[in-house]
C-alpha cells in the first residue's frame, strides 16, 4: 500500500512521541518509589527541627535521622540529600535541636537514665559542651551534666551557643559570650561545658529557679 511522505513522516512523529511518553510514565514511576521508601522511613515522626543548612527528625521508637549539610566537616562542603538514620546504640532519642551549625538531642539511656544530652557538629566557642572545641561528627554525652546525674528536659540551640533546663528547673547554657548571650550576667569568654544561669534570690533568701 502506497503512503505519501507526509503520512510516513506523521507515522514516524507518533511513534517517536509514544516512545518518549513511555519513557517517561516509567521514569516517574521509578522516581516516585524511590522517595516513596525515603519518606516511609520517617513515618512516625514525634519531633523535628530545623538549623542552619540540616534538618533532623525523631521518630516514635527513639530512632534519630538527620539530613543537609554536615556540620563537623571544617569546609562545610559535605552535605546529605537524603535522611539518614544516626545509630544510638542503646540510647533511646527523645528529643531534638538543631542551631546554625550544631545539634543537640535528648536521650534516655538503659539502667533508668533519662534526659542525658548528646551534642554534635562545630565545636567552636564551646557550643557543644563537651569540654573541648572540636568538631564533632558523632554525638558525644554532655558529660559535665550527665556526670553530675543531672537531668535534662528541655534543650535550645542558638547560633554559636546551646541552653540546657533541668528537671529541678535549673538552666545551664555553654558556647559564645560575646554578646551576654549566656546569661553570667557579664560578656565574659565563651563557656566549653554548661555552667548554670543564676537568677539570683528571692526575698526568703532561696535561688530563684525557671518555672516549668
Amino acid at each position: 500500500m502506497f503512503q505519501s511522505k507526509d503520512t510516513k513522516n506523521e507515522f514516524e512523529i507518533t511513534s517517536t512521541c509514544q516512545c518518549m511518553i513511555s519513557v517517561l510514565i516509567k521514569f516517574s514511576l521509578c522516581c516516585y518509589n524511590f522517595f516513596q521508601t525515603q519518606i516511609n522511613t520517617l513515618q512516625n515522626v514525634q519531633a523535628i527541627a530545623a538549623g542552619g543548612d540540616h534538618a533532623a527528625a525523631v521518630t516514635s521508637k527513639g530512632y534519630l535521622y538527620q539530613w543537609g549539610l554536615e556540620c563537623a566537616d571544617p569546609q562545610l562542603t559535605q552535605f546529605d540529600a537524603l535522611p539518614k538514620l544516626l545509630k544510638m546504640g542503646n540510647v533511646t532519642v527523645t528529643s531534638i535541636s538543631c542551631g546554625t551549625h550544631h545539634s543537640v538531642l535528648l536521650g534516655d539511656g538503659t539502667f533508668l537514665y533519662s534526659g542525658i544530652a548528646y551534642a554534635w557538629g562545630r565545636g567552636s566557642h564551646g557550643r557543644l559542651g563537651v569540654g573541648h572545641r572540636q568538631n564533632l561528627f558523632y554525638p558525644g554525652c554532655v558529660r559535665a551534666l550527665y556526670d553530675k546525674g543531672i537531668i535534662v528536659t528541655q534543650v535550645s540551640t542558638g547560633d554559636k551557643h546551646t541552653a540546657f533546663l533541668t528537671k529541678n528547673g535549673e538552666v545551664y547554657t555553654c558556647g559564645s559570650n560575646v554578646c551576654g548571650q549566656l546569661g553570667y550576667f557579664t560578656s565574659s569568654e565563651d563557656s566549653d561545658v554548661p555552667c548554670k544561669v543564676c537568677l539570683g534570690k528571692n526575698a526568703a533568701g532561696n535561688e530563684i529557679r525557671f518555672v516549668l
